[in-house]
């Protein structure tokens, strides 16, 4: 698979879930943190496994 889709992938899938997962959970501020948490975990996945 190309790097450019895999990463467009990527950022549609991080916009989708910031989008999605606050509407999904009636607490707003926790919707928010879980979104964070998801974005910053996924960012650090895919910046440890492009660095090697």
């Amino acid at each position: 698979m190309d790097h450019t889709f895999r990463d467009l992938l990527l950022a549609g899938l991080i916009l989708f879930i910031l989008l999605i997962l606050p509407g999904l959970i009636p607490i707003w501020h926790l919707g928010y943190s879980m979104a964070a948490a998801v974005v910053l975990g996924l960012v650090a996945l895919w910046a440890g496994r492009n660095g090697r």
